[in-house]
């Protein structure tokens, strides 16, 4: 798996302030489509941070993929889509129904990058990094004792959005005190909001449009998260839905 390296950049329009991030969407097509007509408008840009195939059937994830492209918008591999084989098998589907990606749903997961650079013009001008997780070690999940390692690769954007572990959390670092780890309690709260500090980094953890869980509670995947970078009001966020 390779490292970190110079990420594919994105110049998001005249206006753009807010970054709407999908969490690993796993075919779920109704939960993205929720999402954008929730929260696209004229100032917003939406990213995907990856894993949008998987668990759903070569059907239902080829499908996730031109959904994407049809909406124009631009996603990392995670790693469901860089563990694939070369046919377009997936390596892990959960439902029934063939294993693999159309033609052309293969062709435009193999040409996303691994990390994007989403430039957002304004005063000041700012830069927001999207990538699925660490890609060394393989695709390991971001915790506070590992946060420090991430931030260090993507340096030097103020925020990264990620997803892999399908549990949504905000965490932040300041200075060189260690990394917190902020979790969304969904769906009881509707929302977790944390202020941008001046000198402080970010990572959301954008959790799982469709498998969202939560720290140490059974499993109830009837709840999907999603993240926001809202740089007009100076806050991060994590919200749910419910298709």
């Amino acid at each position: 798996m390779p490292a970190h390296a110079e990420p594919r950049e994105i110049r998001a329009g005249a206006g753009i302030r807010r970054l709407v991030a999908l969490g690993d969407p796993h075919g779920a097509a109704d939960r993205v489509r929720a999402v954008l007509d929730r929260e696209r408008d004229g100032a917003t840009l939406v990213v995907s941070v990856g894993d949008v195939i998987g668990y759903a059937n070569g059907d239902r994830s080829s499908a996730l993929v031109g959904l994407l492209a049809d909406e124009k918008v631009p996603s990392v591999r995670g790693n469901h889509e860089d563990w694939m084989r070369p046919d377009g098998t997936m390596f892990l589907v959960s439902e029934p129904g063939p294993r693999r990606l159309a033609p052309e749903a293969l062709a435009t997961v193999r040409g996303w990058p691994l990390d994007l650079r989403i430039l957002l013009e304004g005063t000041p001008p700012a830069a927001i990094r999207v990538t699925h997780s660490l890609h060394d070690p393989d695709w390991a999940w971001v915790v506070p004792e590992n946060a420090g390692q991430l931030l260090e690769a993507v340096a030097p954007e103020t925020v990264t959005v990620i997803g892999h572990s399908h549990r949504p959390a905000i965490f932040r670092a300041r200075g060189r005190g260690p990394v917190e780890r902020i979790p969304f309690i969904f769906p009881e709260a509707e929302e977790l909001t944390v202020p941008i500090e001046p000198g402080a980094r970010y990572i959301l953890d954008c959790g799982s449009l469709a498998r969202a869980e939560l720290d140490g509670a059974r499993r109830d995947f009837s709840w999907g998260t999603y993240g926001v970078v809202d740089l007009g009001a100076g806050a991060a966020r994590l919200r749910r839905i419910q298709a």
